[in-house]
């Protein structure tokens, strides 16, 4: 697995969900430093975290945020919209990865996914759920490749 793949795959389903507006990958505090416009939310963002890289495997965990800026509507219908967004991408992640599709990566996270919401975060106030995933692959602990 290339870590790049990972991404970009994740990209790609922003990019073909009816709801989502955008992806974006860095550090949690770079998530509104674009200061993206209106119509560029709800967005997914994926934050690299630790690798475990062992004989054989190699472990990648994201911490992937959906979420858009805290408008006028409810508290409540903003949490629910972007929850149900998360679903999308915890079934994105569960069943297109666990399934023979050629991709170079499975999940290794097993439900229950434990969502964590977030109110008025950042500097755009920005609301939503964060989900911490764990994708595994193959890996090839191999001198020669890293030349």
């Amino acid at each position: 697995m290339t870590f790049y793949s990972l991404i970009d795959d994740l990209r790609t389903f922003a990019t073909q969900h009816p709801q989502l507006q955008s992806f974006a990958f860095g550090p949690t505090e770079e998530v509104d430093l674009a200061k993206k416009g209106q119509d560029e939310y709800p967005l997914l963002y994926a934050v690299p975290g630790s690798v475990v890289i062992d004989r054989g495997e190699m472990q990648i965990t994201l911490d992937l945020i959906v979420a858009q800026p805290y408008f006028d509507e409810t508290r409540e219908e903003a949490l629910m919209q972007m929850l149900q967004i998360m679903g999308d991408v915890i079934a994105f992640a569960t069943q297109s990865t666990n399934q023979t599709n050629g991709l170079p990566y499975s999940i290794l996270s097993e439900p229950p996914f434990s969502c964590e919401p977030f109110l008025v975060r950042f500097d755009n106030a920005l609301i939503g759920w964060g989900c911490s995933m764990v994708f595994g692959s193959d890996h090839v602990n191999n001198f020669c490749l890293a030349l």
